[in-house]
């Protein structure tokens, strides 16, 4: 960890366990991801890392989609502000080039 790292989570509380795991499923799928592999190959990969989401931790806990989607938040806004840094641009950049992809990916009905 380094001083970004800290800096970055300075005033956060702790976050659940169940976001905790559902924030390493979102790494392990990101890492498992193949782009030279085919889609079924990726979806079987991407099964087995969400697979373990479904099933009660020790203390009986499921991951939600509050937890999910708040860890996804924290994940990303560390992951953006890197991005931003790298390239010495601001977050409105990063921002509007990822929703540039999302609308590629999603086709002209889905566009933000």
């Amino acid at each position: 960890m380094n001083d970004k790292d800290v800096a970055f989570s300075e005033g956060l509380e702790p976050i659940p366990a169940p976001a905790c795991r559902a924030g390493h499923a979102m790494l392990d799928a990101l890492v498992c991801f193949d782009a030279t592999v085919s889609a079924e190959e990726n979806s079987r990969a991407f099964a087995l890392v969400i697979a373990h989401l479904d099933i009660p931790d020790s203390a009986g806990e499921r991951v939600d989609v509050t937890d999910a989607i708040g860890v996804s938040v924290l994940l990303q806004s560390r992951l953006v502000a890197a991005v931003a840094e790298l390239r010495g641009s601001d977050l409105s950049d990063i921002v509007r080039d990822l929703r540039t992809s999302l609308n590629l990916w999603g086709g002209p009905e889905l566009h933000y």
